[in-house]
């Protein structure tokens, strides 16, 4: 099957869905909708307490262990090799 017949028969199916697309749509948007004349119902009020929020200043910072150091120590030492070349 060649491109031109498929774009032709994609047109063909894509008409009539489009077309059912604008009916639905203008059905769904119809301009003769009445209210009901029913109360509205109540919704419960909700009150939220006032707190204090408690904020914690201080940094907790974990101790270095032995890999981060030895990595340290392996980054300088990496740099000074190559930095006097």
């Amino acid at each position: 099957m060649g491109s031109s017949v498929r774009v032709a028969i994609s047109a063909a199916l894509a008409v009539p869905v489009v077309i059912a697309l604008f009916l639905i749509m203008f059905k769904l948007i119809d301009r003769d909708y009445q209210l009901d004349d029913e109360p509205a119902r109540k919704i419960a009020d909700i009150v939220v307490p006032d707190k204090t929020i408690d904020t914690n200043l201080k940094e907790v910072k974990p101790e270095r262990s032995m890999t981060q150091s030895h990595l340290q120590t392996t980054f300088l030492r990496f740099r000074l090799i190559f930095s006097w070349t």
